[in-house]
């Protein structure tokens, strides 16, 4: 007989450094109570809101998992018996600002059985998972809400490791044709989009061609992961190589900025300086006399020197 999906530990977070509190809970009496019994790993422990009932809002339990991180699901164990407090519908809320807001991920049923029961939502960013009892079990007029043990699910994809990461972005072509310019890594494992903006802020597909004008332009690079993998912050690039028209490339140079978003895709800017179409400018690395000089090429101000001058040609 195939094992129950919702039984599968294969997906789930360590438990280190995890904690666990509620909206409700019954103060330590037996084996039921307090929050941190959904972390205990013994099932015969409860969570249990207050005995003497509590209202619907107060009916919740909050997994703080000690940093951010890419949660896919929760998997939760009824009391033995399925008795008071078992949920039988749920909602599920997201917070990646340690708890102070929240965002709505899954609502789904659950039946009354005391086996595993588990919710999948799309991978994002948390750093608390909530899960709310919209209804559960009670044998009298109060309500309740209860859990014997409670798992934190990650991504069932592969992570894209941080060496794989390292961005590629090609030079213009010798027209300034912006379009050109998008990255270059070749990959299987996410896709890349480009957007230039000029300084101030409007998306552009061309360098300016006037001498006279701010030759500043940022670029934007996109990541975005295909099925079977994602980023963590692991792998998120800090670095990005320039790749010459000739396809040589210029050393790793440090990235503006570089995001992890809560989508899963990853967020790459970087500021050109002084960058325009001219005959035979110098890739400008602080002083003049320590610069790159590229035939047909583009000025690209970079921020660390070089001990060399290298004569680049298209």
């Amino acid at each position: 007989m195939p094992k129950d999906p919702a039984e599968d530990d294969s997906r789930d977070l360590p438990l280190e450094g995890m904690t666990a509190t509620a909206g409700s809970e019954q103060a330590t009496t037996g084996s039921e109570g307090p929050a941190s019994a959904v972390l205990d790993q013994t099932t015969g422990t409860i969570w249990h809101s207050k005995w003497s009932g509590d209202a619907r809002e107060n009916l919740w339990i909050d997994i703080a998992l000690g940093e951010s991180k890419t949660v896919t699901g929760l998997r939760m164990l009824p009391r033995s018996g399925g008795g008071n407090g078992t949920i039988t519908s749920y909602r599920i809320e997201i917070s990646n600002d340690h708890g102070k807001t929240y965002q709505e991920v899954a609502t789904g049923t659950w039946n009354s059985s005391d086996s595993w029961k588990m919710a999948e939502f799309h991978a994002i960013q948390a750093t608390n998972v909530r899960l709310y009892a919209v209804e559960s079990v009670s044998d009298t007029s109060n309500i309740f809400a209860s859990a014997a043990e409670i798992r934190i699910m990650g991504p069932a994809t592969a992570i894209v490791p941080a060496e794989e990461t390292i961005v590629n972005i090609a030079t213009p072509s010798k027209e300034a044709d912006l379009s050109s310019a998008q990255a270059a890594k070749e990959t299987d494992k996410y896709t890349v989009s480009t957007v230039w903006k000029d300084a101030t802020g409007t998306t552009v597909t061309a360098i300016s061609k006037d001498k006279n004008a701010t030759h500043d332009y940022t670029a934007k690079i996109t990541l975005t992961p295909v099925t079977g993998y994602s980023f963590d912050k692991t792998s998120v690039p800090d670095t990005l190589t320039l790749k010459l028209n000739d396809q040589r490339t210029v050393e790793a140079i440090p990235v503006t900025d570089s995001v992890l978003n809560d989508d899963g895709t990853v967020t790459i800017t970087y500021q050109f300086s002084n960058m325009f179409q001219g005959g035979s400018l110098r890739m400008d690395q602080s002083s003049p006399e320590k610069s790159t000089n590229m035939r047909f090429g583009y000025d690209f101000k970079l921020p660390e020197a070089s001990s060399e001058k290298d004569e680049i040609s298209f």
